[in-house]
């Protein structure tokens, strides 16, 4: 990967109930823009805050998802949600999906269910 890259992941579901996840390399596409809402998803008990999917699909903020190897940046846009997961203070990846629970899945399957 190039510097200012990052790795974009796309999880879709399958026809019997699974999901798939297909990576493409892109340019950093961020929630930078966006203001920081206080609901949130967490792996500590591993929740979604209840309200989190509708307050994200009205647009103009972002979320995060916390887990002890890595924090998350959720945001909605183009009909999918979007966390850039960073670890050690660095954005490593975005991985989309179509709900915040396939998300929380497709992100803690790779970096940790803690």
């Amino acid at each position: 990967m190039q510097p200012n890259q990052t790795e974009t992941k796309t999880v879709q579901q399958t026809e019997g109930g699974g999901t798939v996840a297909s990576s493409a390399l892109l340019g950093i596409t961020s929630p930078d823009n966006l203001t920081e809402i206080e609901l949130s998803m967490s792996n500590c008990d591993h929740s979604v805050d209840d309200g989190l999917a509708d307050a994200l699909k009205a647009g103009g903020v972002f979320a995060r998802h916390a887990g002890w190897n890595f924090n998350g940046r959720v945001w909605w846009t183009d009909g999918k949600f979007h966390e850039q997961v960073w670890t050690y203070h660095v954005p490593r990846e975005i991985i989309s999906a179509d709900t915040l629970e396939e998300l929380m899945k497709a992100v803690n399957d790779e970096y940790g269910w803690e």
